[in-house]
């Protein structure tokens, strides 16, 4: 139960950011819009920009995708598909949030995450050159896709090298589309208090 309502918790604060666009007023004073703390979770999709034959190989479902504001500070999380990498890799990006023109330009570790945002939709363009040189699985590759790509494996394979060797990806979400049963992580669990 408690996962549901930090769920529902996690999702109204991102709602009510994204559409509502207005500040919470106590007696004294305004919060400024993308102030208040929020943090949600969400299904969504990976991306890798390639030839237009092997577009179908090159979306991948993305079963977390952590996205936070805290103090007008963006933070996206998630992990790389593995039927991309071949490998178990988290990305984070950290940068500031314009809450007036919709973008947050976000850099990490590996590269940077430039984010536009609307309505209830948030796509982030990455270049992650921090990620080379990379080592993919390929083994694991393929065998992700005999289970999440009806195409030809060999697809998957060209796909990978291809991001291997320029990792370029755009990951798209919907603060709508709350992902349900993953790992929860109740310490980064963000709550606010309304007087």
């Amino acid at each position: 139960m408690r996962s549901a309502v930090s769920h529902a918790l996690g999702f109204g604060l991102v709602l009510s950011a994204f559409l509502a666009g207005c500040a919470t007023e106590s007696d004294d004073e305004a919060t400024p819009p993308g102030t208040e703390p929020q943090i949600g979770k969400f299904t969504g999709i990976y991306e890798v920009p390639v030839t237009p034959e092997l577009a179908d190989a090159a979306r991948y479902a993305v079963a977390e995708v952590e996205w936070k504001v805290l103090d007008g500070v963006a933070t996206l999380e998630y992990d790389l598909p593995l039927g991309l990498v071949g490998v178990p890799l988290r990305v984070e990006f950290t940068g500031p949030l314009d809450t007036a023109a919709g973008t947050a330009a976000l850099t990490g570790p590996v590269g940077t995450a430039d984010c536009t945002l609307t309505g209830t939709s948030i796509s982030c363009h990455e270049i992650m050159r921090g990620l080379l040189p990379m080592s993919p699985d390929y083994a694991v590759i393929e065998s992700a896709a005999a289970t999440e790509y009806p195409g030809p494996a060999d697809h998957r394979i060209q796909v990978s090298q291809s991001f291997a060797a320029d990792p370029i990806g755009i990951v798209t979400f919907d603060t709508t589309n709350v992902a349900v049963g993953v790992d929860d992580h109740p310490e980064d669990e963000v709550e606010t208090e309304h007087d």
